[in-house]
């Protein structure tokens, strides 16, 4: 897998999903149907995962993917 492919990864419901997934249970939570999780920005934040700035996304992804694989293995 590529950076570029992570780069251009949209925040599509498969991808919430997984982000979501691999988020230590004392992160995350799921508010009215939609995934929270919380991230560091300037202070702690807790919020929609689709929310997450772009930058911080791309990093959370990526290692959510990195996990996926060895889960696989």
């Amino acid at each position: 897998m590529e950076q570029s492919d992570i780069e251009i990864a949209p925040k599509t419901k498969k991808n919430i999903n997984l982000v979501y997934k691999h988020t230590h249970k004392d992160f995350k939570s799921i508010r009215d149907g939609v995934k929270y999780c919380m991230w560091y920005d300037n202070g702690t934040v807790s919020g929609p995962i689709e929310d997450m700035p772009d930058d911080l996304w791309h990093i959370r992804l990526r290692s959510s993917k990195k996990k996926e694989e060895k889960e696989t293995v």
